[in-house]
């Protein structure tokens, strides 16, 4: 968007993708989009199943509404672990280039976005969209 992020679905009540039949996926990722498109305009195109969890259900549906399912590489736990050092400790440890990193709209997780992000600079990396890494791949 206007500084440079993206954004994907991640579900709509976050449900587990793997136990939900075709209709129960459909009405996960629709509603999700609905919502995304009608408070920023935006069209997504890449769907993260909460959990990491999902069937070949889920991936043809995904599919038949033209998202990219993505996983992650590194999970910050921001969900759970509401503290700002926490957050940067799992973003920056062992970080390799190409990983994706999950975080979640989250204050804590905001707050320590900017030290991450220098962190990543000082090491040479630089943050992309996830869009924009699997061009690169």
């Amino acid at each position: 968007m206007e500084e440079g992020h993206e954004i994907g679905s991640h579900g709509y009540f976050h449900k587990d993708h793997s136990k939900l039949d075709e209709a129960g996926n459909r009405e996960e990722m629709v509603a999700t989009h609905s919502l995304i498109k009608r408070l920023t305009g935006y069209d997504v195109t890449l769907f993260a199943p909460p959990s990491g969890a999902y069937s070949v259900t889920t991936l043809k549906v995904a599919e038949s509404l033209s998202y990219k399912t993505i996983m992650w590489t590194k999970d910050t736990i921001d969900w759970r672990d509401k503290s700002e050092k926490i957050v940067y400790n799992r973003a920056v440890k062992d970080i390799t280039a190409g990983d994706f990193i999950l975080m979640h709209p989250k204050e804590h997780t905001l707050k320590a976005l900017p030290e991450i992000l220098t962190y990543y600079e000082n090491i040479g990396l630089h943050s992309i969209t996830v869009s924009e890494c699997m061009v690169k791949k």
